[in-house]
């Protein structure tokens, strides 16, 4: 549910099953929508949808969520669960519309905290700029370079880091390719010491 004050102010609601993705792993033990063990996730958010330095566009949006209760995935210190809640901030700014000539660059911050114990990352931060128009003249192609960081809990590191350097690219009207490559800082998918790790990704994108 969205309620648009005007073309700069927004508000967004939304209440979700606690485990959506459950019909997804067992399919055969389909079940109503909030039935079961796990409770309901809402998300509030408040989106600005203009620009605030430069006099170029942006939006900015500050949201809240809340999970009422997942006793397969938030369980407190002591065995038993508890319900979840965090806030979040995504900022997106246009720089310059005219950068080097005829590009355009933007850019973005992303910021999120939890307090609850349980949840094995607490805090994120993301930040990066998007170069658009480097080979086209629609600035249909993108290339970005991102830094993430989770502060961590509970793992092996206090901490992992990310830097990403990906490039989409148009193929005719409705086909996109983008390779990405990401260098990963102290990987904490694993419970023992594992190297820095450096991934490469292909996407493919058709738009209809």
């Amino acid at each position: 549910m969205a309620y648009h004050f005007d073309s700069t102010h927004t508000v967004r609601l939304g209440v979700f099953d606690g485990n959506p993705g459950f019909i997804s792993i067992h399919p055969a033990n389909f079940a109503s929508p909030f039935e079961g063990r796990d409770g309901f996730m809402s998300i509030a958010e408040y989106a600005y949808n203009k620009g605030i330095v430069l006099n170029e566009t942006g939006s900015y949006k500050f949201g809240f969520y809340f999970h009422s209760h997942n006793e397969h995935m938030d369980t407190g210190e002591n065995g038993v669960s508890e319900s979840n809640y965090g806030f979040y901030f995504i900022g997106n700014q246009r720089l310059t519309s005219s950068f080097a000539g005829h590009h355009i660059l933007d850019g973005f911050l992303q910021l999120s905290y939890s307090p609850v114990k349980s949840n094995t990352n607490r805090i994120y931060t993301g930040v990066g700029l998007v170069l658009k128009g480097l080979a086209t003249k629609d600035y249909s192609d993108e290339l970005g370079l991102a830094v993430g960081y989770a502060h961590l809990h509970g793992t092996i590191y206090q901490s992992e880091r990310v830097v990403e350097l990906t490039y989409k690219y148009p193929i005719g009207n409705h086909f996109f390719l983008q390779p990405d490559l990401q260098y990963v800082i102290n990987p904490s998918r694993f419970d023992a010491a594992t190297p820095n790790a450096l991934v490469g990704i292909l996407r493919v994108e058709i738009s209809i």
